[in-house]
């Protein structure tokens, strides 16, 4: 199986413009629909894209008890190359599912454990300091964490708990991100008390649901310059 990459929106049918007089109409009809040179109008919803990571236990485990708070960028490997989760510009993000394979377990007996959910870019861009989109347990309580299961992006308005585990940040404009780079997801491990916490156990995994749009945040596609003074008309 091949892979593609965009640069604008994944339109699931453009407004045709076979007709350029109903294409640029004023006046929308519902006759418009018909098929032939009678009609112009087709779907112009931007489409859908996905993308998703695992996080093994081994990679938990792995991690230093010394070195939390914990920063990396997870990535899935493929043919020995770690490939990263990568947002593109202008995408809108309207998911984020956390999946918890395994279970978490801790040693050192911490009070409390927190996963931050966020968006960095490259330097200069908009996310060129990371930005906290998401929150998964608490740093208050390390039994909010749930066993095996899927569980979708809650509203800022609903508390962490073990039945809503992963929480939209206050910094709601993040989710939209219109900045004109790309974004990498980053996480941030946190624990609170306890001595020297670490992760002993347990593996999780994150599904992004964005629509692809321009990356000045526009849903629509944009007609490049043309090198000839008066294009035809272009036909779909």
């Amino acid at each position: 199986m091949g892979l593609q990459t965009f640069l604008g929106p994944i339109l699931s049918g453009t407004q045709k413009n076979n007709n350029p007089v109903v294409a640029t109409s004023a006046t929308p009809s519902a006759t418009f629909l018909q098929p032939g040179t009678g009609g112009s109008y087709r779907n112009t919803g931007a489409g859908d894209a996905l993308q998703f990571i695992s996080i093994p236990a081994s990679v938990l485990t792995a991690i230093p008890a010394a070195s939390f708070p914990y920063t990396f960028i997870p990535t899935y490997s493929a043919s020995g190359v770690n490939y990263p989760i990568v947002l593109p510009a202008g995408a809108y993000i309207d998911n984020i599912d956390l999946n918890i394979y395994t279970a978490l377990s801790f040693s050192g007996s911490p009070t409390g454990f927190q996963i931050a959910v966020n968006l960095i870019g490259a330097p200069g861009s908009t996310y060129a300091s990371a930005q906290n989109i998401a929150n998964i347990g608490s740093s208050a309580n390390t039994t909010v964490l749930p066993t095996a299961g899927n569980y979708a992006l809650g509203s800022t308005t609903t508390a962490i708990a073990s039945t809503n585990p992963i929480v939209a940040s206050s910094n709601v404009s993040a989710i939209t991100n219109t900045g004109p780079t790309d974004t990498l997801l980053q996480l941030v491990f946190t624990f609170t008390g306890g001595t020297t916490p670490a992760i002993s156990g347990g593996s999780i995994g994150f599904m992004v649901s964005y629509a692809v749009r321009n990356p000045d945040g526009s849903w629509y596609p944009q007609t490049p310059t043309s090198p000839i003074a008066n294009p035809p008309v272009a036909t779909y």
